[in-house]
């Protein structure tokens, strides 16, 4: 397994969501937890959740490890890092870093107001029409204001430079267990269809969650509690669906199976 981050991750967290040392270091509102993936209700990955707020940008980056047991046949070591706006949650930058077994992709873009243009590492530049948004600040927007929107209800995403639209729906409250508690929570599910002529993903190979959100018809599931905070999502559906959840608050400890 990769320990090692590229170049790019690390400007991110230096840059981006720095934590500086000094006499009177500024309070930044920091989010740290550890979920468990599982597939067929079989533990797969370790998912930390790095979320920090800072002047008016949230910076959030996901460190997706597989569990030792799984290493001994495939190494998996995804990283994904989105920095948004506080007020609207409009993208600022996206990167990954990813190793699934043999394959290994890198990828950032920088999404720039005055041009309308996504700013692609690799010196492509594609329209990034008004309203739309990228796959984790739509995700952190239905997480922040998921009590306060009317459904059903429409987002516009860029999904690797891709135009796709999410159509949300509300089904209802769910009480589930998490962190060995009962807790109140409202279950969403956004479905996946390609808006128009423009839902030609930017590179022909991605990584297993970017391809699987980029077939039409895909649906992720959302279960957010009253913080608000997504304490569970699945992605996809029975019997081969992949399901994310909460299972340590505040920590970012690293498990060894």
């Amino acid at each position: 397994m990769r320990r090692l981050l590229t170049p790019l991750i690390i400007f991110l967290c230096l840059n981006v969501i720095p934590v500086t040392l000094s006499a009177n270091p500024p309070e930044l509102p920091v989010r740290k937890s550890h979920f468990l993936v599982s597939y067929l209700g079989i533990p797969v990955l370790d998912c930390y959740q790095d979320f920090r707020v800072k002047d008016s940008l949230i910076t959030v980056v996901y460190d997706n490890q597989i569990k030792p047991f799984w290493a001994k046949f495939s190494d998996v070591h995804n990283i994904y890092a989105a920095t948004f706006t506080t007020a609207d949650f409009l993208p600022r930058n996206d990167a990954k870093e990813i190793s699934e077994g043999a394959f290994t992709q890198s990828f950032s873009a920088t999404y720039d107001e005055p041009s309308r243009q996504l700013l692609v590492d690799s010196g492509e530049r594609l329209p990034w029409p008004q309203g739309f948004r990228s796959v984790f600040s739509a995700v952190h927007y239905l997480e922040r204001f998921s009590s306060e929107i009317t459904y059903p209800t429409r987002l516009a995403i860029l999904i690797e430079g891709a135009q796709w639209r999410a159509e949300i729906v509300d089904l209802g409250t769910t009480s589930l267990s998490i962190t060995g508690e009962a807790i109140l929570t409202r279950h969403l599910r956004a479905t996946l269809q390609p808006d128009g002529q423009n839902a030609k993903r930017l590179t022909g190979r991605t990584d297993i969650l970017m391809e699987f959100l980029t077939t039409p018809g895909s649906t992720l599931e959302l279960w957010i509690d009253e913080t608000p905070r997504i304490v569970r999502a699945k992605v996809g559906e029975f019997p081969k669906a992949v399901v994310l959840e909460l299972v340590k608050k505040d920590v970012m400890t690293r498990e060894t199976d």
